[in-house]
Formats: C-alpha cells, structure tokens, sequence
C-alpha cells in the first residue's frame, strides 16, 4: 500500500479543462492585454485627441504633435515651446562684441595681436 494514498482523492488530481496545476487551459487563443499606462512625463502637458492618427494636443500653446513612435517628439516640443512655464532657457547670453577688445594693463590681446 502506498503512503501517498489514492490518486482520485487528491484535489491536484487532472480534470477536463485543467491540468495538474489547477490552472485552466487556453483553448489557443491569448487574452487581451490591458491597456498600457501612460509613462512618460510628456502627458503631464498633452492631452490626447481622439481620432485614427495618434495626435497630442500641447495644454500651453495649442499645437498638434504626431506621438506614433512614441514621445520624443512631444518631449522636444515642450523644451521649445514659448508658452510652456516650465521651460528653462538653455542659451548663453549675447555679448556685446567687448570680448574681442583688450583689457587696460593685459599683455598680448589674443589671437593676431
């Protein structure tokens, strides 16, 4: 006699529809997935419009970026976007052509001098 008992007991033991793992078989077919969050920080300034084309609507100025292949290009509209308030100027200053002249008192003014 076995220790193990018989096999038709155990609540383990193969059904029509399950396997060994009490787990339901798929008949072939793969569930759909849930649709995926939005991760990129670029919605927090697009909203989506509805439509066939994958289009977002920047929430500062207005305008229609294409987000097909993903966000890059709403990320690059917000760093050049004029209403954005987030936006952080990224250019040096303009001079006023005084870095060409000479300094009072300094040797040698540079190149060609």
């Amino acid at each position: 006699m076995s220790s193990l008992g018989d096999p038709m007991d155990s609540p383990l033991r193969e059904t029509a529809g399950h396997s060994i793992s009490t787990m339901p078989v798929a008949s072939g077919i793969a569930a759909p997935l849930p649709p995926r969050n939005n991760r990129s920080t670029a919605w927090d300034h697009f909203t989506a419009e509805t439509g066939e084309e994958k289009k977002a609507r920047c929430n500062y100025c207005d305008t229609q970026i294409k987000y097909r292949d993903g966000t890059s290009g709403m990320q690059t509209h917000l760093k050049r976007c004029k209403k954005n308030p987030y936006t952080v100027p990224n250019k040096r200053p303009r001079t006023d052509g005084a870095s060409s002249q000479t300094v009072e008192g300094q040797v040698g003014g540079g190149v060609g001098s």
